[in-house]
């Protein structure tokens, strides 16, 4: 009794301010923004019984941000512009395990990957400039708290945050043509937050395994860091040039870097 199995995804999607030609001339200025997501706060009693008051949560912050691209095939293409976007999926975790058998567990994957694709610039037999100003951020998870005081197999944890921006922002390529891109990305991602734990510690995930049996355990696989594939310039017979500023912080379990 008293189990739980949750999954919430956050996924606002922005394709705007892109130029494509054909045979002719595209021209775009865009400026857009978004903002999306959800939270609700979990919480189990298992105490004292036989697999009850486990929680099954899955948060996942996914924003999509395509902009401000220039694609020509036969033609011209200028694309420029800003995008912003946040997309969130939070909230924090409270079970209790004790003098349970196989209760109070959590497993708690939560994913904050924010996809950003703009400011590139593709030509064949054309002109293509894009210049862009992206920023993302996206939110997953919280702290987790749970108890296997005096249990058996009760109170163990398995928490999965994951902080990974995705970044291809800024690129030229061409064929027969000229590319110029330029791109300034930011992306940033946390997952999972924290609580004051023991001794006002701020503390991510916490429990209890005093006395216990194979309980209380803690397993936290975390990643954090961006993918970044930005200010690359190529092509055949042309002119290609590409200009990319990134920056990302990014949080994962309590431990930040940027």
């Amino acid at each position: 009794s008293g189990n739980q199995i949750n999954l919430d995804l956050v996924v606002p999607i922005d394709i705007s301010g892109n130029a494509i030609a054909v045979l002719g001339k595209a021209e775009t200025t865009n400026d857009s923004t978004q903002s999306w997501g959800t939270h609700h706060d979990a919480a189990a009693n298992g105490q004292g019984g036989v697999i009850s008051g486990n929680v099954v949560d899955v948060d996942w912050a996914l924003p999509v941000q395509i902009t401000n691209n220039a694609v020509a095939a036969v033609g011209k293409a200028s694309a420029s512009g800003t995008s912003s976007q946040e997309a969130w999926s939070t909230g924090d975790i409270v079970a209790n395990g004790k003098q349970s058998v196989l209760g109070g567990n959590v497993v708690a994957p939560q994913f904050a990957t924010p996809v950003q694709v703009a400011g590139n610039a593709v030509s064949g037999v054309g002109f293509a400039d894009a210049e862009s100003s992206a920023d993302t951020s996206a939110e997953s998870g919280g702290s987790i708290l749970t108890s296997g005081e005096d249990s058996i197999g009760g109170g163990n944890a398995a928490p999965v945050p994951v902080a990974v921006p995705v970044k291809a922002n800024g690129n030229a390529i061409m064929g027969l043509g000229r590319s110029t891109a330029v791109a300034d990305s930011t992306a940033d991602a946390q997952a999972g937050a924290t609580r004051t734990g023991m001794y006002g510690v701020p503390t991510y995930v916490e429990t209890n395994g005093d006395p216990a049996v194979l309980a209380g355990n803690i397993a936290q696989p975390a990643a954090s860091g961006p993918v970044s594939l930005c200010g690359n310039a190529g092509g055949v017979g042309g002119l290609a040039d590409a200009t990319c500023d990134t920056e990302s912080e990014t949080t994962a379990g309590g431990t930040s870097r940027s």
